[in-house]
């Protein structure tokens, strides 16, 4: 299971998005949709690691996934 818990996201002087929250269960299949330019990539790129988060939480089967720590 993944969960995201008050997820907040910045790059450069724009913010991404802020307060995210969701689960996803192992084994669900999840689509991440929305218009060019509204965060999709770097939501992905926050989960991963590959972006640093300015606030929340990111959980993976329980455990807090601290940075650079790689989920998948």
């Amino acid at each position: 299971m993944l969960k995201v818990d008050n997820l907040s996201c910045q790059r450069s002087n724009d913010l991404v998005f802020k307060n995210l929250s969701f689960e996803v269960s192992k084994g669900a299949n999840t689509e991440i949709i929305g218009s060019n330019g509204s965060g999709k990539t770097s939501l992905l790129k926050c989960i991963l690691g590959l972006i640093e988060k300015n606030q929340g939480k990111i959980s993976g089967n329980k455990n807090q996934l601290k940075k650079q720590e790689h989920f998948f």
